[in-house]
């Protein structure tokens, strides 16, 4: 009979860990700190830590819980990979948000000769049968898995075998960028640590703002827990920002290529906010005799990596046309200047594109273009995206009779979803996203993953999956394996709700039960003969053109303060993007206040100067200037 991988008895005799790495102790946080700068001298070459490095990982000794802010490039990944080494037990698991980033961490420690394991969704079952198996005998130090792969009851039954030394949230700005829109998971970690019980927790990002932080408190860490903030400035020091308004589109692309040809480069990105823009924007700079490439998420994922393989590579000066898909998970270092064409979304956004120059502390420079349009563009995407809660609350009324109800979720399609909001085409096509969206962050919608594939399950009337269980004969069965993934998949409550309907990833219930899908398939079959309930099968063509709805109207309106939350910060976010552009004084200084690395307030803030903005810069004399200059270079390039 089939068995679910970590079920499998092999795994767990002999299951004690070895001493895989010399292993250390550390009593206090400065002997703590001492044995990590050791460790990475000793793995990565790296002599003395930076004191914002030395500040968190002090902070991670004293505290069960900290969230902490660094720029793009400040070496987060230290933070975590360090303490791994010194604690004698245990591992530390690092949610990620990207397979690529996973990958490229998982080549970094192998090269640091760092034991490390990652689970990824295009395993296949022999590897992910061995990275189980390597983790139960407790042969890493480190375990990189997405949210997605965390809430799997499996997964979660295997983590509780092992012990956790600490969980990292890595990129934790995701949990507000992503987790109210498209990936739930991450808005469960706090729920899901609660039960895995880590002995820390760490949530690192570039970029959060006071309100952002907020959300990732609640989103990761469990109700009651003591959490230290580290709050820094989200732009290195080693990084120029500048600003330049264009008044018409020709003019701004006029001033790109004085950008780009004024002073020579080593590699530039420009990031784009279409597709489009960035396939003509590098056949343009091509014909200027300008190296170029585009990047965006249309391509291939062997187009992709072709250019970023060439970016490793090249001795040559080269742009990189891109939009946001250029961004986490892509680590090229000698980017020297990052030109952002345009408004993008919010100041985070921006601050995460601008963020990937300098990544190893070299000077580097950073132009933001725009025109009048773009603020008045991006304010129209906005109210696109975000509907007004009066619009969006006639919306969810519409959609209604096809909410399945508390604990259940339905597959609806495209054309089902826009027939309940009386929506012609080219209504649909402008306002179905935003409403889309907006249901997302109600917690009434989920977009379907790419490339997966669905099976819908309706109970019938008066029968649960309960009923179901306990009909069954003595003894361990087919039908209980699968019986109990389905009751482990679903939301609590599905279990003994009957009538009720829900959809089912294949790829986990396969996993969950650990039968192939051909057993799967036959059981339900037996099911549906004996009119326990129908099923669906949705394939991943469908899949994409769909969406998965869940709870009430009632369990949907009871949610508006949080999307009204939601769209404030967002707004308040594209709000300062503006303000940084505007600015007459200094470029930094609404940012400072609104990231929280400092407090510049009232008339405070018509003084306070960054010295690394184009505003500060240009007040200074010109021997002042040619100083300034100099001492930011060599600020620079003298970064550990």
């Amino acid at each position: 009979m089939e068995r679910s991988i970590i079920e499998s008895k092999e795994i767990f005799e002999n299951s004690k860990v070895p001493d895989v790495l010399a292993r250390y102790e550390a009593p206090c946080p400065e002997l703590f700190l001492k044995t990590c700068e050791e460790l990475a001298n000793k793995h990565f070459g790296i002599p003395k830590l930076r004191d914002l490095q030395a500040d968190v990982l002090k902070s991670v000794f004293k505290y069960p819980a900290v969230i902490a802010t660094l720029p793009t490039g400040a070496g987060k990944t230290l933070l975590y990979v360090l303490p791994s080494l010194v604690w004698q037990q245990g591992l530390v698991l690092v949610i990620s948000p990207l397979i690529s980033l996973m990958r490229d961490q998982a080549r970094r420690m192998k090269e640091a000769n760092i034991p490390c394991l990652i689970f990824t969704s295009d395993q296949n079952e022999a590897e992910r049968r061995d990275s189980y198996l390597t983790l139960m005998r407790g042969e890493a130090r480190l375990l990189f898995v997405a949210p997605e792969r965390l809430v799997l009851p499996s997964f979660a039954r295997a983590l509780s075998r092992v012990k956790v030394s600490m969980a990292v949230v890595d990129e934790a700005h995701c949990v507000v960028s992503w987790g109210p829109f498209f990936r739930p998971e991450y808005s469960e970690l706090s729920q899901l640590f609660a039960k895995i019980k880590p002995e820390k927790i760490l949530a690192l990002t570039a970029t959060a703002s006071h309100a952002s932080r907020q959300i990732i408190k609640s989103g990761v860490f469990p109700e009651g827990i003591e959490v230290k903030e580290i709050v820094s400035s989200p732009l290195g020091s080693n990084i120029f920002l500048q600003v330049e308004r264009a008044f018409t589109e020709d003019e701004k692309w006029l001033q790109l290529m004085k950008v780009l040809k004024s002073k020579p480069f080593k590699k530039a990105i420009v990031y784009f906010q279409k597709r489009q823009l960035c396939e003509t924007s590098a056949l343009a700079l091509k014909k200027e005799k300008i190296q170029a490439f585009g990047y965006h998420a249309g391509m291939t994922r062997e187009q992709r990596m072709s250019v970023e393989q060439y970016l490793h590579a090249s001795k040559q000066s080269v742009v990189v046309c891109a939009t946001q898909a250029f961004g986490m998970g892509v680590d090229i270092s000698d980017v020297d200047i990052v030109v952002v064409y345009g408004f993008p979304g919010n100041i985070e956004e921006y601050f995460q594109m601008i963020g990937r120059a300098g990544r190893k502390g070299e000077a580097a420079r950073t132009i933001l273009l725009w025109s009048g349009a773009d603020p008045k563009r991006r304010y129209f995407q906005f109210q696109a995206s975000f509907p007004e809660g009066e619009v969006l609350r006639e919306s969810v009324s519409q959609c209604s009779k096809l909410l399945p109800g508390l604990g259940a979720r339905r597959f609806v399609t495209d054309r089902e979803l826009i027939a309940a909001l009386k929506l012609d085409k080219e209504t649909a096509f402008k306002k179905l996203p935003g409403i889309v969206g907006g249901m997302r962050m109600l917690g009434g919608l989920e977009s379907v993953p790419f490339g997966q594939e669905l099976f819908s399950l309706r109970l019938a009337p008066h029968q649960s999956i309960e009923k179901l269980l306990g009909a069954l004969p003595q003894g361990v069965t087919r039908r209980a394996f699968l019986l109990q993934a389905l009751a482990s998949l679903a939301e609590e409550g599905f279990r003994s709700q009957e009538g009720g309907e829900y959809i089912f990833s294949i790829d986990a219930l396969k996993e969950e039960a650990g039968l192939s899908w051909e057993k799967c398939l036959e059981i339900m079959h037996y099911y549906t003969n004996s009119k326990s309930f129908s099923f669906q099968i949705i394939d991943s063509q469908e899949a994409r053109e769909g969406y998965v709805l869940k709870g009430s109207l009632p369990s949907l309106m009871s949610n508006f303060h949080k999307y009204h939350k939601l769209r404030s910060i967002f707004m308040e976010s594209l709000r300062q993007l503006e303000v940084l552009a505007q600015s007459q004084t200094c470029r930094l200084a609404s940012s400072e206040g609104f990231f929280g690395a400092r407090s510049v307030m009232g008339a405070r803030r018509q003084s306070f100067a960054c010295m690394q903005c184009d505003l500060c810069i240009s007040r200074q004399s010109k021997r002042k200037r040619d100083n300034l200059f100099s001492e930011f270079a060599s600020r620079a390039i003298n970064q550990p």
